[in-house]
């Protein structure tokens, strides 16, 4: 799970909050230095130039891979969306 992974990254042992019927089923609340923390070690984790070709080769994210097509389909789309507007 991805909140896990991050908290293996910065070795914070915290309880994740569980929510199936929230918008996001699982949450890990912390405070602005344990946030700070996080941003500083995924900042420096991104050594990549195409982040869904970097998915596709890691076991725990692969799933992952067609989702984030997806949602790049929409993004690019909006982007065609508001170039054709300010045309």
């Amino acid at each position: 799970m991805d909140l896990e992974n991050l908290m293996e990254a910065i070795g914070l042992i915290k309880s994740i909050s569980v929510s199936p019927d929230a918008d996001y089923r699982f949450r890990l609340v912390v405070g602005a230095g344990v946030f700070k923390r996080l941003m500083e070690v995924l900042t420096k984790s991104v050594d990549y130039e195409n982040f869904k070709s970097t998915i596709a080769t890691i076991d725990g994210q692969r799933s992952k891979l067609k989702a984030y097509h997806e949602v790049w389909e929409i993004m690019h789309q909006l982007e065609k969306g508001d170039e054709e507007k300010s045309a």
